[in-house]
């Protein structure tokens, strides 16, 4: 018992500890700018990369079943000891609490205290307001455009667009654009990332994830399940949590920018069907009426590799995904991110008043 009160004590401290980091943190974005983002973390991405980049696996995965593995063990050492059940109870409440709260201050050192940085709206100077109008003339421009990708890479107005390359190419491919995108934007340096396929892309499938970064390895880890239109942007955008970018809508932002900049027409395309199908639901919601004749425009063959998408993780779903939308939602919401999931859509701020400075 007095093991367990130790152990309570120190979590208690160092979880106040964090609170008053995490406050501080808050309240000072353009700090955490300076001195983490671009001064320690920059420094740690960087050694993890020159650590990880040897091999072909994620180091970060199997640093997951290590501690899945771990913590199994202490389970079964903790039933077959000659405890109380109610000392055992007590005893796995406590040290659930005391890695938890371990766990989550390495997240916040060597990753997590991105959230705290400087928004990415505050550096390109964006505004947070659009009109309805904005929004239409952006996804009718982008339609427009995409219709002319199509046209190139299908032979017919009806059939989707496929992309013919491995996930392994396609990975690849992802630093040129990303590269590109920090030309473009000038608002951050790229440097060399490890973006590898998951080891657990079939479970993730069922939790509804496409991708992830693993903070303490800093390895981008890609769901290689997932509709190989929509990778590129995938990968692209956990390659910008790699550079610091944790909020969701700026990786979003920067996945898009990197891969509309891409020299294939392939993943130019895919650019763009990611960002029609934000827009789209964004004018579902505000303009029903202009969101139904624009989807009279869309040519079958687009209409589709729209759907694409929303039909794989369809046909996905299981019990399990309430629990993980509700614990996703409240985890971003506590780093600092207040929309939670909706965090992702706001995406399409960033999409308009890009488009005001760079005119389609």
């Amino acid at each position: 018992m007095k093991k367990n009160l130790k152990r309570f004590a120190k979590t208690l401290f160092l979880a106040f500890i964090l609170w008053i980091i995490l406050c501080l943190s808050k309240a000072h974005p353009n700090f955490i700018q300076e001195y983490y983002t671009q001064g320690f973390y920059t420094y740690y991405s960087t050694l993890s990369y020159e650590l990880t980049k040897w091999f072909t696996f994620s180091l970060g995965d199997i640093l997951y079943i290590c501690m899945a593995l771990y913590a199994i063990q202490f389970c079964y050492k903790l039933v077959q000891s000659k405890h109380t059940l109610f000392n055992k109870i007590i005893t796995l409440l406590v040290a659930s609490l005391y890695s938890i709260t371990y766990i989550f201050a390495l997240f916040i050192i060597t990753w997590g205290l991105n959230n705290y940085n400087t928004p990415l709206e505050t550096k390109l100077n964006y505004s947070k307001v659009y009109s309805n109008e904005d929004l239409l003339e952006v996804s009718y421009k982008i339609l427009k455009q995409t219709q002319r990708q199509h046209k190139l890479l299908s032979t017919h107005k009806d059939t989707k667009v496929k992309n013919p390359y491995s996930v392994e190419q396609i990975l690849h491919q992802v630093p040129r654009g990303m590269q590109k995108a920090a030309l473009e934007l000038k608002v951050f340096t790229y440097r060399k990332t490890t973006i590898k396929e998951s080891l657990f892309s079939p479970l993730i499938t069922y939790m509804g994830f496409s991708g992830y970064i693993n903070p303490f390895t800093n390895e981008a880890q890609i769901n290689n399940q997932i509709p190989k239109l929509t990778m590129i942007v995938t990968a692209s955008h956990e390659t910008a949590h790699q550079l610091g970018f944790s909020r969701e809508s700026e990786a979003n932002f920067i996945g898009y920018i990197a891969s509309k900049n891409q020299e294939l027409e392939i993943n130019r395309y895919a650019a763009n069907i990611f960002a029609l199908r934000y827009c789209l639901r964004e004018l579902n919601k505000k303009e029903p009426v202009m969101f139904q004749a624009i989807l009279q425009e869309i040519p079958k063959g687009i209409q589709d590799n729209l759907r694409e998408n929303a039909l794989f993780w369809h046909s996905h779903r299981n019990f399990t995904d309430s629990f993980f939308n509700i614990f996703y939602d409240n985890f971003l919401k506590a780093t600092n991110q207040k929309q939670g999931l909706q965090s992702y859509n706001k995406f399409v701020d960033f999409l308009i008043q890009f488009y005001k400075d760079n005119p389609l």
